[in-house]
């Protein structure tokens, strides 16, 4: 696992856990028609076992403000994909998880712990990757803090 912090600049981890996409709650009935609502047992496990990688290499108080976040997920590559004649590194993966419930997962792991809620992150990025050929499914995540100034003037 690798990870940086570069005095201001940006900070990156790898979780080496295979992307999922953050699950549907799930509604059970209790007794006389009352309903309660619960995530899933792999969304729980997956947040819980992201959560213990992030805090081993965050040795931080969780950022206030604004921050932007880039997450890169790399699936499992299938194995019609690893003939001789498929490229060698990552792929592009136009298949589920889809990129936003990865990304929810990834942010919702991180809360309380990068930073102090998701509702934080003013700019995401996140890409879904076949792994290269040989790789094992990852999650790498990058996170910076803004400011005002730098955000408006990648808009312009």
């Amino acid at each position: 696992m690798k990870q940086m912090w570069n005095k201001g600049k940006a900070w990156s981890c790898v979780i080496p856990l295979a992307p999922r996409g953050k699950g549907r709650p799930r509604v059970a009935v209790m007794g006389k028609g009352r309903a309660r609502a619960y995530t899933d047992k792999l969304t729980k496990q997956w947040e819980k076992d992201a959560a213990v990688v992030l805090r081993a290499y965050w040795k931080r108080p969780p950022l206030s403000g604004p921050v932007a976040l880039w997450i890169d997920a790399y699936k499992a590559r299938p194995k019609r994909l690893l003939r001789l004649s498929d490229p060698s590194g990552p792929m592009l993966a136009p298949v589920k998880p889809d990129a936003d419930n990865v990304a929810k997962l990834t942010a919702d792991s991180a809360n309380g712990i990068l930073y102090e809620d998701d509702a934080q992150i003013c700019a995401l990025y996140v890409r879904t990757f076949y792994t290269e050929k040989g790789g094992t499914p990852r999650v790498e995540i990058k996170l910076s803090t803004l400011d005002e100034s730098s955000a408006l003037e990648s808009t312009r």
